[in-house]
């Protein structure tokens, strides 16, 4: 059987088309799996992120809470102990009233008596 050169020619050009396409979607299929690693990478970093800031923001939420709290603690201590001076205060002066209305009392029951 003769070999026609125009269909070996043919022939030649359709395996090189048929190695170019598979070439191409092997490189497509390389291409897309390295996409898909390099989005599955930023998903990851980017939860690893998020947690971060997540974790963070508690911290300072937490701390900003205590801080709120010692604040608070102190406020009501000054307010207390305030109170207890006022209290203090006030005993001391109605100590010196009642003190001055019992001399007071005996001068009037001691005139009553002399009187």
């Amino acid at each position: 059987m003769a070999v026609n050169p125009e269909n070996k020619a043919g022939d030649e050009m359709a395996k090189e088309t048929i190695e170019k396409v598979r070439a191409a979607e092997e490189n497509a299929e390389k291409m897309l799996a390295e996409s898909r690693e390099k989005a599955d990478n930023i998903i990851k970093d980017a939860n690893t992120k998020a947690r971060q800031i997540e974790n963070q923001s508690s911290a300072a939420v937490g701390k900003k809470r205590e801080e709120i709290i010692a604040q608070s603690k102190q406020y009501s201590l000054n307010a207390l102990n305030k109170a207890r001076q006022d209290a203090k205060n006030e005993t001391k002066l109605l100590a010196e009233l009642a003190k001055q209305k019992e001399k007071d009392a005996i001068k009037g029951i001691i005139s009553l008596v002399i009187g």
